[in-house]
């Protein structure tokens, strides 16, 4: 039993390592969010921030990210929506339009643009 142990201990250890690395692969997108929490300081959506500059930006000019809420994050989900209602077939479901920039609201606008973040009017001209 130790003998085979020893004879195939490369090929186990390379086998641990894919396996150690699928896993990584499969779950970078929990691992990034968890190590970019851990450096950076706690902020409040951009919505929210940006709409105190109101008088220097545009409504469709504040940025949207995950954390966001309110009527532009709802019309950025429906504006993905009716671009996801375009593309069929559409195994995936469509966005509930609550106003909240969610996980399933990035994705969808990470599908669409290649983008994490996105004014409305970054998002219309993407669209177009």
């Amino acid at each position: 039993m130790k003998k085979t142990l020893k004879k195939n201990q490369q090929a186990l250890i390379g086998g641990l390592v894919v396996i150690a690395l699928i896993v990584v692969y499969v779950k970078r997108d929990v691992l990034k969010t968890f190590f970019s929490k851990s450096k950076k300081l706690p902020s409040t959506p951009a919505a929210t921030t940006a709409s105190t500059n109101s008088s220097t930006l545009s409504e469709n000019d504040i940025v949207l990210k995950k954390g966001s809420s309110g009527t532009q994050v709802r019309k950025l989900q429906q504006l993905l929506n009716d671009k996801h209602r375009q593309n069929k077939p559409t195994f995936t479901p469509l966005l509930v339009e609550d106003g909240k920039f969610g996980a399933l609201t990035e994705t969808m606008l990470k599908k669409y643009t290649g983008k994490t973040s996105i004014t409305l009017n970054q998002l219309l001209k993407a669209l177009s």
